[in-house]
């Protein structure tokens, strides 16, 4: 406001602090990146993909890149509701907050999905590798909801 107290902000503060996109990240990451190596191990195909005339860092970057990539691809809509909101009601809002909140969603996108692809590559199991993902993600998130009391 005037008086130099900020006001809190009612849209971005509830999709980052309530429950549900948080329940969402930390369910989708992990059914997203067990995969990436722990079944290529188990199958035996990681041989034939690391033997084949590419580096490792091109192949395990790819496989970083397009499941990042499609982890924001999945969170397009929950964008275009917001725009269409926009156009139905014809009110105005401030979209900088917005923008920086799904900046910040890439941002933690990037680790957690860096954080499934390591727990990926540690272990022959899929569903191993999907849980460890999934503990790493909630310890992360109660050492958030920790550090803001």
């Amino acid at each position: 406001g005037g008086d130099g107290v900020p006001l809190a902000e009612p849209v971005v503060m509830n999709l980052f602090v309530d429950f549900l996109p948080v329940f969402a990240i930390i369910v989708q990451i992990p059914f997203l990146t067990m995969r990436l190596v722990a079944e290529e191990k188990r199958t035996g195909s990681l041989e034939v993909l690391l033997t084949a005339p590419v580096n490792e860092w091109p192949v395990v970057a790819s496989k970083f890149v397009a499941t990042w990539i499609f982890f924001l691809v999945s969170w397009l809509p929950s964008a275009f509701f917001l725009v269409a909101l926009r156009l139905e009601t014809g009110v105005p809002f401030d979209y900088r907050p917005l923008l920086s909140y799904y900046l910040c969603l890439a941002a933690q996108g990037l680790a957690f999905v860096g954080m499934g692809l390591f727990f990926s590559t540690l272990t022959r199991n899929q569903i191993v590798a999907a849980v460890l993902t999934f503990v790493g993600m909630v310890v992360f998130t109660i050492a958030f909801w920790v550090g803001r009391e």
